[in-house]
């Protein structure tokens, strides 16, 4: 992406969307205009390395969007997707409105709901291509909150740290009761990071159970 494109220029836009924002609602944690550009919106982007991410158009969902990572960076990079944004705190819900409609990204939905009840709306369930998650917690818990969002065929891309491989071994039985199974791993470094990160890919192989996700909150309660 070259600095001088409307990609490029409509990212910045973004950012100083949110950095205007988060002085009054917090959306994401951040300490300098470097580590806004390399932890959140570069990190989003890294999704674009798995092979599921390659498709001209698809419809995906971004479960616990806080500041619009990736989902934001991710649909500026792919004008042919659209995105439904999933974040259950209503300020954040009504910054990522604003920031769609400054952006003219007309492609961009935002609800301010729960991810668990959502699922269960047969309008959102087993519907998107692409599920993307960047929150943190138990792989088993992202996998319970997203894959009854994808229809059979979709692809979950979540970002883990460097123990995405370990992660995955240790939520292989979760993945597979929610209809999902691993077909990849991205691993890549970042500039003032450490540690390598990792996309995770799980695709939907069958149906998720009717019974999940379970009522909100469990699944980060009580993980599989």
């Amino acid at each position: 992406m070259r600095p001088d494109s409307n990609e490029a220029r409509r990212m910045r836009q973004f950012l100083e969307d949110l950095r205007s924002w988060n002085q009054k609602v917090n959306l994401v944690s951040f300490h300098s205009d470097e580590e806004l550009f390399v932890h959140h919106l570069l990190d989003s982007l890294m999704a674009l390395k798995a092979p599921a991410a390659r498709k001209a158009e698809a419809r995906t969902v971004d479960v616990g969007s806080g500041g619009g990572f990736p989902g934001f960076p991710l649909i500026l990079a792919r004008p042919g997707w659209s995105l439904t944004s999933i974040e259950s705190v209503k300020k954040k819900q009504v910054f990522l409105l604003e920031a769609a409609k400054h952006l003219c990204l007309f492609n961009i939905s935002a609800l301010a709901e729960r991810a668990e009840e959502t699922a269960r709306n047969p309008e959102h369930r087993e519907t998107y291509d692409l599920a993307f998650c960047r929150a943190v917690g138990r792989l088993s818990t992202i996998c319970e909150l997203t894959l009854p969002f994808l229809r059979v065929g979709g692809t979950l891309l979540a970002h883990r740290g460097a123990e995405g491989s370990d992660e995955t071994r240790q939520a292989a039985d979760a993945i597979k009761e929610l209809g999902g199974q691993p077909v990849n791993l991205s691993s890549y470094r970042l500039p003032l990071l450490d540690k390598s990160r990792t996309i995770v890919s799980i695709e939907k192989v069958r149906p998720a159970p009717a019974q999940y996700p379970r009522r909100a909150g469990l699944p980060a309660k009580r993980p599989l």
